[in-house]
């Protein structure tokens, strides 16, 4: 498992999601990729879960109404082309969704927030579709709006 790694081919936008399906082993190793050309700084990723039975019959403004446990990682920096490791998927239970509420000051210094979750990412369907293993972040918007 590696706590880094170069930025893959393939990524659909600056702050995005990559999930390193591992057959044969118990879990996906889930990145955060910066694809920009400038190094992020003061980085944080808060980490919430819920079921995906919550998720789906939930309406999506109340999606993470539930939230089952949070938690969070952080960096000083992410340079450019790089992805650390943020997250694990498991195979053994595929019932829950994660979402990634990432923090961080650009390179003119504002804070920035950014919000994704990995409901794609689902371990069954990674290895038969390449296209599944990325999942953008939405625009990145000043922090507190």
């Amino acid at each position: 498992m590696q706590p880094e790694i170069a930025l893959p081919l393939g990524a659909p936008g600056v702050l995005c999601l990559y999930a390193d399906f591992r057959p044969g082993q118990l879990d996906t190793l889930v990145y955060l990729c910066n694809a920009g050309l400038d190094a992020l700084s003061e980085v944080t990723v808060v980490i919430d879960n819920t079921s995906m039975f919550s998720f789906y019959q939930s309406e999506p403004a109340k999606r993470w109404a539930n939230v089952h446990a949070t938690r969070q990682v952080r960096w000083d920096v992410v340079p450019p082309s790089i992805c650390v490791l943020i997250n694990t998927l498991s195979h053994y239970i595929w019932d829950e969704v994660n979402r990634y509420s990432l923090t961080f000051t650009d390179a003119a210094g504002q804070r920035r927030t950014a919000k994704a979750h990995d409901l794609t990412l689902n371990a069954c369907r990674l290895a038969q579709d390449p296209d599944k293993v990325w999942v953008a972040f939405d625009a990145a918007g000043p922090s507190g709006q």
